[in-house]
């Protein structure tokens, strides 16, 4: 189970700071929707110069997808999302960016329905991860659990990621549904030892990879 960090409302001498003391002990950084607005696109570049990990466009990408997605590849985007609800053909599109650059593509399905045929349809498109996302707005409503729980019942090799208010609560649910993916922002963001909080994620995980193994002995 990996660990992404979302940069969202954050300044951007902060996400470097927070950058430089945690990257080593998460697996993707977000540059999150807020923070894409905010610093453009080609802040990713900056950060390429700094840092290992894979780098993942929070883009939301709804039309354009080939060429916005190239171009985000081309600002040093490994991997950038599409919207569930985005027609087929743009889904297309993205799909095709993504494989003739050799990187990867999330499907979000934030505000939206899953259903077996989407997933099996979404599936042909070879997308790296299917995402269940509370949306911001509507958080208090809409829990990620439940379509966590609703997705994991339909037989899919493609990776799911979950995002959406994910905390030191509520993870522990969430990691007992066995997601591929852990999307946090303002958990880490926000907390006065960011390294502090990581560490105490990655001990949820640890404990939800026994309690598995005993329910899963073989």
């Amino acid at each position: 189970m990996k660990i992404q960090l979302s940069l969202d409302f954050i300044e951007l001498e902060d996400a470097f700071l927070l950058s430089d003391r945690i990257s080593h002990m998460i697996d993707i950084i977000e540059f999150g929707t807020p923070f894409l607005i905010n610093y453009g696109a080609p802040v990713m570049r900056l950060f390429r110069d700094k840092y290992e990990n894979i780098f993942l466009a929070d883009s939301k990408i709804i039309d354009g997808g080939y060429k916005e997605s190239l171009k985000l590849f081309d600002y040093g985007a490994d991997i950038v999302t599409a919207l569930s609800h985005s027609s087929y053909k743009t889904l297309e599109g993205v799909s095709n960016a993504s494989e003739e650059k050799n990187k990867g593509f999330m499907i979000d399905f934030i505000q939206d329905e899953i259903t077996e045929g989407k997933i099996k349809e979404f599936e042909k498109l070879n997308p790296e991860y299917f995402c269940v996302h509370s949306s911001n707005d509507l958080r208090n409503i809409r829990n990620p659990y439940n379509d966590l729980k609703k997705i994991k019942k339909v037989n899919t090799l493609v990776k799911i990621a979950v995002a959406g208010g994910l905390n030191l609560v509520n993870l522990p649910n969430i990691i007992e549904l066995v997601p591929d993916l852990l999307i946090i922002g303002g958990t880490i963001t926000n907390s006065n030892d960011p390294a502090d909080v990581i560490h105490k994620i990655k001990g949820l995980i640890e404990d939800g990879n026994k309690e598995s193994k005993k329910r899963n002995p073989g």
